[in-house]
């Protein structure tokens, strides 16, 4: 039998400890890459979900409840978060509500209180009216429906357009779910609004003058003057779990531009904030042009008494001629970290019906 020395044992272990841990990296990144295949992409593969399996909708439309219709969020599954959008275009939107809402009744939650029922829910794909031609960017389709909202049919057309922006903080989660996870609503005066347009006027007007002209320097145009700014979608919301009042909305400013001593137009952008109970203000994302980003609701989804919020962002992915491009957008999972708003789930772009436009 061979002996080997003391070094010669603790050299053979420490290889053997390395191989190890090699192939436990290998094997978490082809999981990644699997994630990214199936059109989800994960970005912290140690999401913890602690809330009840099924397929979460909300309304996509900003209308009453009355006259709405629904599309998929996400679906939950053995405490794993699936893309319902990668799953309906495998086999089909009706198979993958069979699986989870056949005779079941859903609630209707805004903020932390169910308010309805949605029952008899009725999903369809609904596909481009035209495939983008230059990009390998896989676009997977709309799905969009409705249901029965409190025992009366939901008056719904599959053409009328999505919400632009704004916070709805209403979403459809499945019987167990506990409306507690949801962010906790608080009523807000004019008073509030007037001094939270005040703090978003002196923090992000200066950063949005210097990002823009950097842009329009290129094109020999400059901001001239600031038009109008206000304060879309404002709601106070429980983001913390303490019981305080956080604040969420857009920030919205408009200005007029000019190109020498010409007036060149108007233009406008706004920036997503959380205005915090401690006086922090944070920007949730980079600015964007009206009408790109939607907040749709706020759920404790890990358990850690803070919400994530759940956002759809609009984006063009694609010049398609020379006044038109293709819609997208993607649905996201921002958790709140000492660095700021980080996106840890993405669905992948998905295609607005009838989105090609002019």
């Amino acid at each position: 039998m061979k002996i080997y020395s003391p070094k010669r044992y603790w050299f053979i272990l420490t290889i053997a400890v390395l191989f190890v841990v090699l192939s436990f990296i290998f094997i978490n990144l082809n999981s990644a890459d699997a994630d990214n295949a199936s059109g989800e992409k994960i970005l912290e593969h140690n999401i913890i979900v602690k809330i009840p399996d099924g397929v979460y909708l909300y309304y996509s439309t900003i209308q009453n409840l009355q006259t709405n219709k629904v599309s998929p969020l996400i679906i939950v599954k053995n405490g794993r978060i699936l893309n319902p959008y990668k799953i309906a275009k495998k086999t089909n939107e009706q198979k993958m509500m069979k699986e989870y809402a056949v005779g079941v009744k859903y609630n209707v939650i805004k903020g932390s209180e169910k308010i309805g029922e949605l029952s008899n829910i009725n999903l369809e794909n609904c596909y481009c009216l035209e495939k983008p031609r230059n990009t390998k960017q896989e676009i997977l389709p709309e799905i969009i429906g409705a249901g029965k909202y409190n025992g009366r049919e939901l008056k719904t057309t599959l053409s009328s357009s999505r919400i632009p922006f704004g916070f709805t903080n209403i979403f459809i989660a499945p019987p167990l779910f506990n409306p507690d996870r949801g962010a906790n609503v608080f009523k807000i005066t004019e008073e509030e609004k007037d001094k939270l347009l005040t703090v978003c006027r002196e923090k992000y007007l200066p950063i949005i003058w210097k990002e823009q002209n950097e842009k329009l320097a290129k094109r020999g145009r400059k901001i001239a003057s600031e038009n109008k700014s206000r304060l879309f979608a404002v709601e106070a919301v429980d983001l913390s779990g303490q019981g305080k009042k956080d604040y969420i909305g857009l920030y919205n400013v408009s200005y007029k531009i000019v190109e020498g001593n010409r007036t060149a137009g108007l233009s406008g952008d706004e920036v997503p904030f959380v205005l915090w109970h401690d006086g922090k203000i944070e920007r949730i994302d980079e600015v964007y042009s009206t009408a790109e980003f939607m907040f749709i609701t706020a759920i404790d989804i890990d358990g850690d008494g803070n919400k994530e919020l759940l956002v759809q962002r609009k984006i063009d992915i694609e010049k398609m001629h020379d006044d038109g491009a293709l819609e997208t957008f993607q649905i996201e999972i921002l958790k709140h970290k000492s660095s700021g708003w980080i996106s840890i789930w993405q669905s992948g772009l998905i295609c607005a019906p009838g989105s090609f436009y002019f």
